[in-house]
């Protein structure tokens, strides 16, 4: 970047998903954004929590332009709505609180969005889980966006993604309470209404993941609960149990053809993948179950 440096950038931060055997704290996040090349950008860091910050957090708060707001009653996604919506800079950089981005994201995020059309909303990013059991196969599953080129797209993930307050602000992340399925309907939302949303391979985050199979059945269990709490949520019409677990087989071995490559599989590892993915349609389904059954909301230790 060349010329005045103005610092027009709001980071906003979440603390829900730091567990305590999480291997990426949140302390990790604000040290990466603390060796940020583009750092001379930022304005403010606004960290909104259920919590008040640990000694150590208070140590990284004091080397940013930093606000800790509590929310004791808000989740995820609203966490992130009330930093929007407190947020002064020009862009908005959300950041998870178990997600790490690399030293050059937010260089490279402001490149993409300065030099995009106002019709751009927001680019996002590449993300990769932590070395664990079947990471590959699960960022097939869970994390969209893996291809090797730029190009528009139709999901971002709310640890990835770089932001126009004055378009998403308007509008926000809905069903505030429900931990996941808010920022894919958001993009969705934000297409209808005629924006645009760019996704470039070079904004790289590197995620929590699990490192054991009973810790990634857990946390399976909690996406179909989620998914499904907020698809009865915002009324959408739900398929039927089997239905569902064999498209969504289909689906991830399509996703799987198309995303080997950039992800480094070789056919080899097929038949692993067929079973992860069983393995993973079947907790999904387990969760859906409980959420239609009106069961309490099941917890990832993860």
């Amino acid at each position: 970047m060349s010329g005045i440096m103005v610092a027009d950038v709001s980071v906003v931060f979440e603390t829900e998903n730091e567990q305590p055997n999480h291997r990426i704290r949140l302390t990790d996040v604000m040290a990466a954004w603390l060796r940020q090349t583009a750092r001379s950008r930022v304005a403010e860091w606004i960290v909104v929590s259920t919590r008040e910050a640990s000694p150590e957090e208070e140590v990284l708060l004091g080397k940013a332009p930093a606000r800790w707001i509590r929310r004791p009653e808000e989740r995820y996604y609203n966490l992130k709505n009330q930093g929007i919506l407190q947020a002064r800079g020009r862009f908005v950089a959300l950041a998870d609180a178990d997600a790490v981005p690399a030293d050059d994201w937010l260089e490279r995020a402001l490149g993409v969005l300065e030099n995009a059309s106002p019709d751009v909303a927001l680019v996002t990013g590449r993300s990769r889980f932590q070395a664990g059991p079947f990471c590959r196969e699960m960022a097939i599953a869970q994390l969209p966006n893996q291809e090797d080129r730029p190009q528009e797209t139709t999901h971002f993930l709310a640890h990835n993604v770089l932001l126009r307050p004055s378009v998403v602000g308007p509008l926000l992340f809905s069903g505030g309470t429900i931990r996941l399925g808010p920022d894919t309907h958001l993009a969705g939302r934000l297409l209808k209404a005629g924006y645009r949303l760019l996704y470039d391979p070079s904004l790289l985050v590197v995620h929590n993941y699990a490192r054991r199979s009973t810790e990634i059945y857990r946390h399976c269990l909690v996406i179909g609960y989620a998914f499904e709490s907020f698809r009865q949520s915002s009324g959408e019409p739900g398929a039927g149990l089997v239905w569902d677990f064999f498209g969504r087989i289909r689906l991830l071995m399509a996703r799987w053809q198309t995303l080997r490559g950039p992800l480094g599989m070789s056919l080899w590892r097929f038949p692993l993948s067929l079973i992860f993915f069983v393995f993973y349609s079947t907790a999904l389904a387990h969760g859906i179950a409980m959420a239609r059954q009106g069961k309490p909301e099941p917890f990832a230790l993860w």
